[in-house]
């Protein structure tokens, strides 16, 4: 699938560290490949809202306690440093999340090669997801990667070399597939239609109107008439001009006609279609005709139920499972924060805390943990007699673990 094969010649490309989104090719160009789809601004507009909102969540590494099980950011891990510059050839987080997202979505594979020193990862340097194949090797039985970076010829790697994340999988459970090519069909017809939009108004000669004289007009005067009107009518300077014909002319305007309406209509249900592929929601995607969404908190919980957290779970489980990045019953976690974009209005959060505050069962420092602020001294103690409730317990340890 990623080698293809056409007339019996291999077909591929470099792996280009530099290219954080795939090469477009220009729109219109068939069969349907993840490049020309994503010509289509519909589903630029969905591969960018997906891609780079997960971009531009954080990416933290968690340590939990057993004993407790309380969680905080493992600052002092390598792992740590890692997820904060995954790369060092001048690829941001952002830039390095956004790749392999993106990568995931058009092409259902995102990989990285693992660079280490001194038997840690030092770098995670992002592959071609097209430069890249499979194979179980005939001599060890090992999986392999055969894979080719920038310049350099194909090269077989073991496969703990390489992080690779894969999306959905049909038939070959080692190699995902893109959303692009699980939907090759309504794609090929949003390119067609796309091929057709273009065509229809490059060739259309449709005029915006016609001025109709009786008898027949020399070239000369067909061509004054017109420089006329267009001098009086033409252009926002004259608009709502009163139009003033003599010698039995008049002027019938050309509205748009039934096959412009149905391209229109035929726009909308590529947006549509295109919002079902990705499942996001329709205002996500700009279409005009649904209404705006009055419960926004809503809306932003069905996006990352329903069009981020698949693709935030894959990657998450991808980095979790790798014994190079997390070693066996390790207490370190990889997770993206997902609250910002869930997170009720600030109003709506302190009502709630003050409510919890009141019961009893919220203390100053749960309520500064979920707001991002450090503990304070004292910071744990919860209200005894919680209004309309029984006295509380007061915890035995302080954050630091001592006596209380």
């Amino acid at each position: 699938m990623i080698l293809r094969t056409r007339g019996g010649n291999v077909a591929y490309r470099d792996a280009n560290y530099d290219a954080f989104v795939p090469p477009v090719p220009p729109p219109g160009v068939l069969p349907v490949t993840s490049g020309n789809a994503a010509s289509l601004p519909v589903v630029i507009s969905a591969g960018r809202l997906i891609s780079e909102s997960i971009a531009g969540m954080c990416l933290d590494v968690y340590r939990e306690d057993p004993a407790t099980e309380m969680r905080a950011e493992a600052t002092d891990t390598w792992q740590y440093d890692l997820i904060e510059r995954p790369n060092l050839r001048g690829l941001t987080r952002f830039g390095w999340v956004e790749h392999m997202v993106w990568s995931l979505l058009f092409y259902g594979n995102a990989l990285a090669i693992k660079t280490k020193a001194a038997g840690q990862v030092i770098e995670l340097v992002p592959l071609n997801p097209e430069s890249f194949t499979v194979q179980r090797n005939p001599s060890t039985g090992e999986i392999e990667y055969v894979v080719r970076t920038r310049g350099a010829s194909w090269q077989k790697l073991p496969a703990d070399s390489i992080l690779h994340v894969t999306g959905k999988t049909t038939d070959d459970a080692m190699i995902g597939k893109g959303l692009i090519e699980i939907a090759a069909q309504t794609m090929r017809r949003h390119l067609h239609l796309e091929t057709y939009q273009r065509k229809f108004f490059e060739n259309d000669a449709t005029p915006g109107g016609v001025i109709s004289v009786p008898g027949r007009l020399q070239s000369q005067q067909r061509t004054d008439l017109s420089e006329a009107w267009k001098s009086r009518h033409q252009g926002p300077a004259n608009a709502g001009q009163i139009a003033v014909l003599d010698n039995g002319a008049s002027y019938q305007s050309i509205g748009i006609s039934p096959r412009d309406v149905q391209l229109v209509e035929l726009a909308r249900f590529t947006v549509q279609e295109t919002a079902r592929i990705f499942t996001l929601p329709l205002s996500f995607l700009a279409d005009t005709e649904q209404p705006p969404p009055t419960d926004l908190e809503g809306e932003d919980s069905r996006l990352l139920r329903h069009g981020l957290l698949p693709w935030i779970n894959r990657i998450e489980a991808a980095l979790n499972n790798d014994p190079d990045l997390v070693p066996l019953g390790s207490t370190l976690e990889i997770e993206f924060d997902v609250d910002d974009l869930v997170r009720a209005p600030m109003s709506e959060r302190y009502g709630a805390y003050s409510l919890g505050r009141q019961g009893g069962w919220l203390s100053i420092n749960d309520i500064r943990e979920q707001e991002d602020m450090p503990p304070i001294t004292g910071g744990d103690v919860y209200l005894e007699t919680p209004v309309g409730g029984a006295p509380n317990l007061q915890p035995t340890t302080t954050p630091t673990g001592e006596s209380a």
